[in-house]
């Protein structure tokens, strides 16, 4: 099993199910500009103070479109079975009601 995986949903950090049921909290980081493949881009990483998962920006120059985006995941973030926000909210509540 690779290490970003979990089997449940009760195997998930609270802060991992707090990201999952209710979106991140992204925290700006460095704007770099780079030139992957010959394409010249303003690079933007944002981390979440929550769960610790990164998204990566790739805009381009000019026009500040969206080039690319990408993300990558702490250990234990996903779920091995698929599951719908309404079961992650379910969970919360499981987890934060006497």
């Amino acid at each position: 099993m690779r290490k970003n995986y979990v089997t449940r949903l009760s195997d998930l950090s609270d802060e991992a199910l707090r990201c999952h049921a209710f979106g991140h909290a992204w925290e700006p980081g460095p704007v770099e500009r780079v030139s992957p493949v010959g394409l010249e881009v303003w690079t933007m990483t944002l981390r979440c103070t929550s769960c610790g998962k990164e998204r990566i920006d790739q805009v381009e120059p000019g026009t500040y479109e969206l080039y690319r985006r990408r993300y990558t995941d702490p250990d234990g973030y996903r779920l091995l079975e698929p599951a719908w926000q309404v079961d992650y909210r379910q969970e919360w509540i499981r987890r934060h009601t006497h």
